[in-house]
């Protein structure tokens, strides 16, 4: 397929069906030719404003996508009594805009065009079957790849016998060979047009027979597993079993086709894979788009069916399937835990509880935590060191650099408009009542300090200000950590986890 000519009633503009149309060649990439069709409805005092109206609306709703400078061409099936005027006023625009499209889209991807290589092997997908008295049984189609000639030994799919060449047509005249690209008829013997109806015809031993939407002609249902590899993986060069089984997937429900994100992290997960499984197995061309649809949907809901698209990076032949599921996967989910800071000890360390069950807490050791505000804000971030004492407290230790009296209060938990007063009543000199008002001011909310907890205390021997404390309703201790799906209790929080969310 070189291009695609999109063909929209004037009257009714973009519908559900033409949507899925452009994307289906956005899909593959290929230039469109936009005709507006059924002019000859629209009354000839309004034409002309009509068909602005409709053109713009189209050149909006096709703005984000790669054919915002498609052509477009107004078209009417309806037969002129004169068949040159018929011709000179709607053919030609169509065949001059098709030609200036092909034409312009060959000489920018000239370097990319497919090469035909008598080496390839051969893939005709045929959509139409039927048995010619006394030369055997004719398979119309298009060469997809590949050349084929008379005398050729094929594989006839999906019925899977080998058959060989006896004659090809291409609009009624008869050829030794046709290449990628051209229709033609293919004549075989001894198979029933009974017995198939679509299908394709390929080199031997050229198309995997896989459990693996809408492939070639066929439609299939499968059952899906999602799941994403982190962008700092390296991507294999053989994407293979060992590639596989060997590294560690994040397993997803649903992918927001808005965004490339999942999690709170955007560029954490963007390299997306899906195991496809079905109960019988269908034959896959290796350079197939496969391309998966909610054909349920309701027309009338205005809802594009087409849910995603991807090219095939691994077949599981018959003979493997039987070892492969979702549970051969190393695949595993993002857990959160969350709990309550009990008190601070100091600027580098606090007690948490209210996280784990009193026997969870070693599992936990290492973790990085969080420390959250009312608005899921990172304050500040530490490690679990272990248990703290009876019961569920655990101690949690930050870095050097931190200081949870003052990071802790960074964020206000909800906008004020005030100015903290705060009193010292103890005795120092009018520098220091300067300084620790304008840092207590300038540092901490009002709806975060006690007014009564600036006193002097006794440290070593040193008179020292007490730091003020801090209203701790409003924050939360989190965890996240990695659950695998199909090992027991196995939970993990590698450095590279850890560094994906902070």
């Amino acid at each position: 397929m070189d291009a695609a000519v999109l063909v929209i009633d004037v009257n009714k503009g973009i519908q559900t069906q033409t949507a899925e149309c452009i994307v289906l060649a956005e899909i593959l990439k290929l230039p469109l030719i936009i005709a507006l069709n059924k002019i000859d409805l629209i009354p000839e005092n309004s034409k002309q404003t009509r068909l602005t109206k409709v053109t713009n609306l189209i050149k909006k709703s096709l703005s984000n996508t790669i054919f915002k400078s498609s052509p477009i061409v107004n078209i009417s099936a309806i037969q002129n009594p004169d068949p040159s005027q018929q011709h000179k006023k709607f053919i030609d625009p169509l065949i001059d805009a098709i030609k200036l499209t092909i034409t312009a889209f060959s000489n920018q991807n000239l370097n990319k065009i497919d090469q035909v290589s008598c080496n390839e092997d051969c893939l005709l997908a045929f959509d139409h079957c039927f048995s010619l008295k006394g030369q055997g049984t004719v398979m119309t189609g298009t060469c997809l790849k590949g050349t084929l000639s008379v005398g050729d030994n094929l594989q006839v799919l999906p019925i899977g016998v080998q058959r060989k060449v006896k004659s090809i047509q291409v609009f009624k005249k008869s050829v030794k060979s046709i290449a990628k690209g051209d229709r033609a008829g293919v004549c075989l013997v001894k198979i029933e047009s009974s017995d198939i109806e679509r299908g394709f015809l390929a080199s031997v031993n050229s198309i995997t027979k896989a459990c693996a939407f809408s492939i070639g002609y066929e439609t299939v249902v499968a059952r899906i597993t999602l799941f994403a590899a982190s962008d700092s993986d390296t991507y294999p060069q053989i994407f293979d079993s060992n590639y596989l089984l060997s590294h560690e997937f994040l397993a997803i429900d649903e992918i927001d086709p808005k965004s490339n994100s999942i999690g709170d992290n955007k560029n954490s997960f963007s390299n997306y894979f899906v195991l496809l499984d079905w109960k019988s197995p269908v034959y896959i061309p290796s350079s197939s788009t496969v391309i998966a649809s909610k054909l349920d949907t309701d027309l009338a809901a205005g809802v594009c069916r087409l849910a995603f698209y991807g090219t095939p990076q691994y077949l599981i032949s018959d003979k493997e399937y039987p070892k492969w599921n979702s549970s051969s996967l190393n695949l595993f989910r993002i857990k959160e835990k969350f709990g309550k800071i009990n008190r601070i000890v100091d600027e580098n360390n606090l007690i948490g509880n209210e996280m784990f069950l009193n026997s969870s807490v070693a599992s936990f050791v290492d973790f990085s935590v969080d420390v959250l505000n009312d608005l899921n804000l990172v304050l500040a971030s530490g490690i679990i060191e272990g248990t703290f004492g009876q019961g569920d407290k655990f101690k949690v230790r930050f870095p050097r650099n931190t200081n949870l009296y003052k990071d802790l209060t960074k964020t206000p938990a909800s906008p004020i408009d005030k100015t903290a007063i705060i009193n010292n009543n103890q005795k120092n000199t009018s520098k220091d009542k300067s300084n620790t008002n304008s840092n207590l001011t300038s540092e901490l909310p009002i709806n975060n300090i006690r007014l009564d907890s600036v006193e002097t205390l006794k440290i070593k021997g040193k008179n020292k200000s007490k730091q003020p404390k801090i209203d701790l309703g409003g924050l939360k201790l989190r965890i996240k950590y990695r659950k695998f799906i199909n090992v027991k209790s196995k939970i993990d929080q590698n450095k590279n986890f850890t560094h994906l969310y902070q």
